[in-house]
């Protein structure tokens, strides 16, 4: 029933992140289906279409849901991306469609939007390959970097994201490197929020204790909202 746009799409987001990062395992699939749901049926509605759809992207419960949203997409190339990452994570083979629409996509970074459909993929060599190329190679654009890790660290795939948590301690002590902005984006966005558990924390503080005095910072400030994260998983 709510009717001001500057609510809705804000406040679906906040739906979707409390299902993915706070929501208890035990709960998460029956709330993102609650999500999903609410979604899809403020999707009906013209004025709310996209935001409602773009909701449903990042909750999709299975691939058949995926389809029909691929299906309602159309032409709206980034909708189609964000389903394509929906798939991904899903575990739906994905490399012919994602080929395919960066030759429709004319942005030349639309590369990026691949990686980040790769980057939800639970596959172990997919994790892999966008890591090299996120965090050893840092050739993603620092205002797309939140766009990929969002995608690589999801929910439900502890197992594979385990290693990734050990990587960035290594990463911690020349996270400055390239200046205050980069350090503030790598050490936040590489941060786990899967695969961990809430002695990790610690460690990743004493990690920092040689690094930059921004790397501490940006460190200690990322590791208090993950350590919230993980006791609201646990309640």
């Amino acid at each position: 029933v709510e009717t001001s746009d500057s609510v809705i799409e804000p406040y679906l987001d906040r739906a979707c992140s409390a299902v993915e990062r706070w929501a208890p395992e035990a709960g998460r699939a029956a709330l993102t289906a609650e999500v999903a749901a609410a979604s899809r049926a403020l999707s009906a509605d013209p004025g709310r279409r996209q935001v409602a759809l773009r909701a449903l992207a990042r909750t999709a419960a299975d691939l058949d849901q995926v389809a029909w949203l691929q299906d309602q997409a159309g032409d709206d190339l980034d909708l189609q991306w964000r389903a394509l990452t929906r798939k991904a994570e899903l575990g739906g083979a994905t490399s012919a469609e994602a080929e395919s629409l960066l030759q429709r996509d004319p942005d030349p970074e639309a590369w990026v939007r691949a990686l980040t459909v790769r980057a939800a993929s639970p596959a172990a060599e997919d994790k892999d390959a966008v890591w090299e190329t996120l965090a050893a190679g840092r050739t993603v654009p620092l205002g797309q970097v939140s766009e990929v890790t969002t995608a690589f660290w999801r929910p439900g795939q502890d197992g594979v994201l385990a290693p990734y948590a050990e990587r960035y301690l290594g990463l911690v002590p020349g996270l400055e490197r390239g200046g205050m902005i980069p350090a503030m984006v790598y050490t936040q966005l590489l941060f786990p929020q899967f695969g961990i558990g809430p002695d990790f924390i610690g460690r990743a503080q004493d990690s920092a204790r040689d690094a930059a005095a921004a790397v501490r910072a940006f460190l200690a400030e990322r590791a208090d909202i993950v350590s919230r994260m993980l006791r609201s998983r646990g309640a």
